[in-house]
């Protein structure tokens, strides 16, 4: 028995290229140093406007008695996770949706306040 796996050419081409260094991942958005204390720092997007999904998880980050610059490091990290869904999207500055229908974005429940 033979089995076969079919991949869509265009996700297996963007991902070979991704790994070979042969596409850029858009540098768009940006983390933050804030006044506050929980959290010290915060991920901004294209238009300098605050990830709010982001700054929460941030911010019980901080509260779990962490080091800022535990923070600092989970920001930039949420960051390079941002900017790839932002390039596979298409779109650079793809707004948040803060609510919705689990499940109807392109990532399922896992992307539902990501992509509009």
């Amino acid at each position: 028995m033979t089995l076969y796996v079919v991949i869509k050419e265009c996700e297996v081409d963007l991902r070979r290229q991704l790994m070979e260094g042969r596409v850029q991942v858009p540098s768009v958005g940006s983390v933050a140093k804030v006044a506050r204390i929980h959290p010290p720092f915060v991920v901004l997007d294209r238009a300098t406007k605050e990830l709010r999904p982001v700054t929460e998880y941030l911010e019980d980050l901080a509260l779990s008695d962490c080091s800022p610059l535990t923070c600092r490091s989970y920001a930039y990290g949420l960051l390079r996770w941002f900017r790839l869904l932002w390039l596979l999207s298409g779109i650079p500055e793809v707004p948040l949706v803060t609510g919705g229908e689990p499940g109807a974005g392109p990532w399922g429940s896992c992307g539902e306040h990501l992509i509009r």
